[in-house]
């Protein structure tokens, strides 16, 4: 079983910051401390792709230390432990 957290389309917070924050607190370890992002997956792409929420459905996979993570255009994101 994973962890799901939303982040809102448009708000301060875009996806890939809360990615990070979320997986530092299941790691208990500070978000400057794990691996960059961008070695997973562009930022600066997810960021862009989620941006708004619309009429479109888009969900984006992609692995990031030891996690499993699921975006979805609704604003959900779920981790899952690979390991």
């Amino acid at each position: 079983m994973g962890t799901e957290v939303q982040y809102k389309p448009g708000a301060d917070a875009s996806p890939t910051t809360v990615i990070v924050e979320t997986v530092a607190d299941l790691t208990n370890q500070e978000a400057q401390n794990l691996p960059a992002l961008y070695d997973s997956v562009d930022p600066d792409a997810v960021d862009q792709l989620f941006k708004h929420k619309g009429a479109q459905q888009l969900k984006l996979e992609f692995q990031y230390d030891g996690f499993q993570v699921t975006v979805d255009s609704s604003g959900s994101i779920c981790l899952e432990e690979t390991g």
